[in-house]
């Protein structure tokens, strides 16, 4: 929609939501069916609906075709150069020619279109244009709003995080923040900006770690630094301590860089001052992560105690929730990694229970590519290299996942390097 169709539309959808007795943006998702995070983008001018999407909030608030129209038609898709784009860019890359002025609210709204639009036909962000969808966060750092619906939608997107494929959750996480940068300007109170604070954290860090799932490192940095900031905003130490912990952990897996893990603990360690949490928790388990990888075994076996100390004195709440704590079967997944990491004799009783506590759980896959690796470690090439294909056709790579095929292709004695399967994982390493 043209920015005068699309408010005329919205006012019209709010005007039929609010002269129907009983009728919520919640109840009206039930009605047609759709998402209701998806339909509060609809109703405040975040995103274009489709015209089958007009139809059912034409049909559920009987509004006699009025929706229908004054919603025009999706304008035309073209190979010339539109809304930004350039024909002859390269497969993946998203061009905007000219460069937009930040400063400007409704350019940022039309890059976040962009860039929601790039992600839905499976390119990558150039440089800058990250930066224009935390623009309207930046604002509010140097209305009406539902604070428990946004943490309803954070803690959906946790859950999505693990269970689908790397990207997905791109477009949709990062319209949320637009629109939480515009909720943003309009907070009145310290405590209400600090609310916002808080769940723009949490939406920066899950855009943070599939941006490091999809591959797009430079992006996900963007993504970390903003949710570092915005958690420290918020006064919530232990997000600040959560927020750091989870970047040194995907850092491990996307980045390799001992010096910035190293640094990223350090900090939710002091952050933390010993009080138990799950982001404290695995601040421990990243320092093992990175000790093990470089053969440090003291080092690592002393990070796993701390880990595994933290976590039985953790808060009931945060040893249960999937998304953002620390559920128990993480307890032992970190501890048969980090085991298998270290070639310990003890790491097949710990991936024999890992596997058992993660039945059902996204993670448990990621079980079976640590036993393909402790099969490589013992020579068992053939059994250990078709258990890793087999599980690596049923989900995309992630960073833990391409990390750990690294490591098993790597750990590959010379005799097995000639292998078929091998040369197939060397195809998905590489790739990464």
């Amino acid at each position: 929609m043209e920015s005068t169709d699309r408010a005329a539309f919205c006012e019209m959808l709010r005007g039929l939501i609010e002269a129907r007795e009983g009728m919520s943006q919640r109840k009206l998702a039930k009605l047609t069916h759709y998402d209701d995070g998806y339909i509060s983008r609809v109703v405040n001018g975040y995103r274009r609906p489709s015209a089958e999407v007009v139809r059912a909030l034409d049909d559920a608030l009987d509004a006699g075709g009025r929706l229908i129209a004054l919603a025009p038609e999706a304008p035309p898709r073209t190979t010339s150069k539109t809304a930004g784009y350039e024909a002859t860019a390269p497969l993946g890359i998203l061009n905007l020619n000219p460069a937009p002025y930040w400063g400007d609210d409704d350019m940022r709204r039309r890059t976040a279109v962009q860039v929601i639009a790039a992600f839905g036909a499976g390119t990558a962000l150039p440089p800058h244009v990250i930066e224009s969808v935390f623009a309207g966060i930046e604002d509010a750092l140097g209305n009406p709003f539902d604070i428990a619906e946004w943490e309803r939608v954070v803690h959906r997107y946790g859950l999505q995080l693990l269970a689908e494929p790397a990207g997905s959750l791109i477009s949709g996480v990062a319209a949320d923040i637009t629109a939480l940068g515009e909720l943003l300007k309009r907070a009145g109170s310290a405590s209400e900006k600090a609310e916002l604070f808080r769940i723009g954290a949490g939406l920066s860090a899950l855009l943070a770690m599939d941006l490091c799932d999809f591959g797009d490192k430079r992006s996900a940095r963007v993504s970390w630094t903003n949710a570092r900031r915005l958690a420290d905003a918020s006064g919530d130490r232990d997000l600040s301590v959560w927020t750091r912990a989870r970047e040194a952990q995907y850092t491990t897996w996307s980045e390799h860089s001992d010096a910035i893990v190293e640094e990223l603990t350090g900090e939710a360690i002091g952050l933390a001052k010993g009080s138990p949490s799950s982001g404290l928790a695995r601040a421990y388990a990243a320092r093992s992560y990175v000790a093990a990888e470089r053969g440090d075994r003291r080092t690592a076996r002393a990070a796993l105690s701390n880990f595994r100390q933290t976590f039985n004195d953790l808060p009931s709440e945060q040893s249960t929730s999937a998304a953002v704590g620390l559920p128990e079967s993480k307890l032992f997944w970190t501890e048969a990694y980090v085991r298998v990491l270290i070639d310990d004799d003890q790491a097949k009783t710990y991936l024999d229970q890992a596997q058992t506590s993660a039945v059902g759980a996204p993670w448990n896959e990621g079980v079976e590519l640590m036993r393909s690796l402790w099969l490589v470690q013992r020579h068992d090439i053939s059994t250990g290299l078709e258990l890793a294909l087999s599980k690596l056709k049923t989900r995309p790579l992630s960073s833990f996942r391409r990390h750990l095929v690294s490591r098993i292709v790597n750990t590959l004695p010379q005799e097995g390097r000639a292998h078929p399967d091998a040369r197939a994982l060397r195809v998905l390493a590489s790739a990464a």
